[in-house]
């Protein structure tokens, strides 16, 4: 790479104020000496660092040829050194030992700005992932593979899915400032604080650094991952509700009647399936179907319910029919649950079907005469 200050006339000006500088031409010569505090520039063509008085100026890249320019202060000093090792510059270490300017000479000011959080952008992705968000798309494969395997998606329901979640994704997971709120964060500050506060020298401080940029990758990926799958799963639900709260062909699963039921409760939930799915008969088919699934939650223990529930469900159950109703429950566990029936024979058979041979569970066929119960008004509560 060329060397050197674009303009000398510059350099002998600062010269002349007693600020010591490195002309880094070809066949030039740096300027040795010890570092004591006193200002002096370095200026390459790729970075820079200048101290003036008690101000720093950092430098890195160019607009002419790197097509990328940064500029810092003292408080960047870690960032700096970060970006200085993870890039082609080869010859930092020299020429800070030609101008004497020792590691330990600014090892406070690194480590105060490593503190302050100064580095973790850089480590953690920096410009690529951050800005331009260059960390490929995990969302087509949580959605293609792990959702369609998870929710048995058809090809169809993939592509519209996708369609959906692209026009509503959520970027937090390319900002850096929701990374910085998570508990990665601190993770990679501390990781860099440790890396520079350990080094005696510029080349262990850079090599530190190296080591601890695994640290800064993963705390990424890792932040990302979950990022993006809670909003990938989050957007899924709110697409899977506006999807199954429409009108619909065939007849309601217990999946999608579990979802009426939570979000509209028993009775609306009828109203809604018998509006939404027109293949349905009648309002007492929707009514059915929602005890049966009412049924089925308890049995399989996918729902619970407390005595006043229990005695709405059997409500419901023995007002839908004319004469038979049944009951049932399993030693150790006295839940009851009804279905209707106007034959008692078939009563029978549907009792020794849920048996299902497990002598455990045991049945009777009765006739009731439902008495609707009551809402506490206070605790909201059926009794």
């Amino acid at each position: 790479m060329s060397k050197g200050w674009r303009n000398d006339k510059q350099r002998h000006s600062m010269a002349k104020k007693g600020i010591r500088t490195a002309n880094l031409k070809a066949k030039g010569t740096r300027t040795y000496g010890e570092y004591s505090g006193d200002d002096f520039s370095i200026d390459e063509h790729y970075w820079g660092l200048e101290k003036n008085g008690d101000s720093w100026r950092l430098r890195l890249g160019n607009w002419t040829d790197a097509g990328w320019h940064w500029s810092g202060e003292e408080s960047e000093f870690a960032g700096f050194l970060i970006r200085i090792g993870s890039s082609r510059i080869d010859d930092f270490v020299e020429i800070m030992k030609d101008m004497g300017v020792d590691y330990k000479d600014l090892k406070e000011l690194i480590v105060e700005s490593a503190k302050s959080g100064d580095g973790v952008y850089m480590l953690t992705g920096d410009n690529a992932k951050w800005h331009f968000s260059q960390d490929g798309e995990p969302e087509y494969d949580i959605i293609r593979y792990q959702l369609r395997d998870d929710e048995k998606l058809t090809d169809k329901e993939v592509s519209d899915f996708e369609d959906y979640y692209f026009s509503n994704a959520d970027a937090k997971s390319t900002q850096f400032g929701a990374f910085a709120e998570s508990e990665h964060y601190s993770d990679v500050k501390d990781a860099i604080v440790e890396a520079v506060e350990s080094a005696d020298d510029w080349e262990e401080a850079l090599d530190n650094l190296k080591d601890a940029r695994s640290i800064g990758e993963e705390a990424s990926f890792e932040y990302s991952d979950n990022a993006i799958y809670s909003d990938v799963m989050e957007k899924y639900n709110t697409w899977k509700e506006e999807r199954f709260f429409t009108e619909q062909e065939g007849i309601p699963s217990n999946d999608i009647i579990e979802m009426y039921v939570n979000k509209f409760g028993k009775v609306k939930a009828i109203n809604q399936l018998q509006k939404n799915f027109p293949d349905l008969e009648s309002k007492k088919q929707a009514e059915h179907l929602v005890t049966d699934y009412q049924i089925h939650a308890i049995k399989t223990g996918t729902r619970t319910i407390d005595a006043g529930q229990k005695r709405l469900l059997e409500y419901w159950g023995v007002k839908m029919v004319k004469k038979y109703t049944i009951t049932f429950g399993q030693k150790g566990n006295e839940i009851k649950s009804v279905r209707k029936f106007t034959n008692k024979d078939r009563a029978k058979k549907w009792g020794e079907d849920l048996k299902d041979g497990n002598n455990d569970i045991k049945y009777r066929v009765v006739e009731l005469k439902p008495k609707k119960p009551k809402r506490d008004k206070k605790t909201g509560r059926w009794k």
